[in-house]
């Protein structure tokens, strides 16, 4: 028995043969570059409709940012702690200007290490409010349309009064 990779490759397989990969490579030549085959000799290319992939992007900034949260989320608050008393021995050094590069380079780390812990504690609170003032820019937007359009009409009605 063959070992699979996914559930969904017993979708495919089987699906393209040889002949029928060159048949679609065939095919969208001839679409592409609008040339002609024996087979499509009076008749319309055939066209091809490529779906929307522009969303995928998000899906994958939100999947990271999730596996962010989860991981970050499972720092105990014994490391919690001790990154923060360490941020505050960095910053005072900073403040005193006696701060290496080093140092330097570890404070950054420290502060964006306690950002995703932080993060993982209060991000989503803050995405669903996030989204709450997005839908109501919406709505204010489309509220402020809406009233173009019945003002345009009122004043088209007001002319033929």
């Amino acid at each position: 028995m063959k070992m699979r990779s996914s559930a969904r490759q017993l979708e495919f397989e089987g699906l393209f043969t040889t002949s029928r990969i060159d048949e679609a490579s065939s095919d969208f030549h001839v679409a592409s570059f609008g040339g002609s085959t024996s087979d499509t000799i009076g008749a319309s290319a055939p066209t091809v409709d490529f779906p929307d992939f522009s969303g995928r992007r998000e899906a994958f900034a939100l999947t990271s940012r999730m596996a962010g949260r989860i991981n970050a989320a499972n720092v105990s608050e014994s490391e919690y702690r001790k990154l923060l008393a360490e941020r505050q021995l960095l910053v005072d050094k900073e403040l005193e200007e006696n701060l290496s590069k080093k140092e330097r380079c570890r404070l950054a780390l420290v502060r964006w290490s306690l950002d995703r812990i932080e993060d993982a504690k209060y991000g989503l609170a803050l995405d669903v409010l996030e989204d709450r003032v997005r839908a109501y820019e919406k709505l204010a937007i489309d509220i402020a349309s809406l009233t173009e359009q019945i003002e345009k009409l009122s004043n088209r009605r007001k002319k033929y009064d």
